[in-house]
């Protein structure tokens, strides 16, 4: 009995955490491609939404919560904060925060800004109003121009690591550019980070 548990100790150790992000979502067609990879695969991660689009695609966005995955707010419009005051940052995401609410009935207040560039006075103010800032720690480069399936994948697979926040994409900010490569690589991604003994945890975990 006590090896057992010394194995099971041993194995716990071996453990590591990481969380998929998707940012500038949802749309109708990337955004349901991702849900089906990640629903075949039992893997619940993170969507930081645009609320523009939610109201645009609003079972799609409905279907993200009841597939158990978090959702966070990328503002409203996707807006540039550096030039922006903390009042309209600040109403620019309450837009968002009641749409969420009006799906999952329980914000968290998750918010990542555009681009990740938020100014200290920005993050500060932002803290104290309750928000917690999530931006990442991989990058995937999936909206790199020439970027393709066999670079994400390299690139996730390489940087890998305990408590990593990985950043793709589910949309375009802009609705111009493909996703597909995403969605062909989330598939190998997660068997080959599984197969390295990773769990995949949401960011409010």
């Amino acid at each position: 009995m006590y090896l057992d548990y010394l194995n099971e100790v041993d194995s716990l150790k071996q453990v590591k955490f990481i969380a998929l992000t998707f940012d500038d979502g949802p749309d109708s067609l990337y955004t349901p491609l991702i849900l089906d990879v990640l629903k075949e695969k039992k893997v619940t991660a993170t969507f930081f939404l645009i609320g523009e689009k939610m109201k645009r695609y609003p079972e799609v966005t409905k279907r993200i919560f009841t597939e158990g995955h978090c959702m966070a707010n990328h503002t409203f419009s996707h807006i540039r904060f550096l030039d922006k005051s903390i009042t309209v940052i600040y109403n620019d995401l309450m837009q968002t925060e009641k749409l969420i609410n009006s799906v999952c009935g329980n914000s968290q207040k998750i918010f990542r800004p555009p681009f990740g560039r938020i100014t200290k006075k920005q993050n500060i103010r932002l803290l104290k109003l309750g928000f917690k800032i999530v931006l990442w720690n991989l990058d995937s480069k999936d909206y790199i121009s020439g970027s393709t399936k066999d670079n994400i994948v390299n690139k996730v697979i390489s940087e890998a690591g305990n408590d990593k926040v990985v950043l793709f994409h589910s949309a375009d900010y802009s609705g111009k550019k493909s996703r597909m490569n995403t969605v062909m690589a989330l598939p190998e991604i997660i068997d080959k980070l599984r197969s390295q003994n990773y769990v995949f945890v949401k960011v409010n975990q």
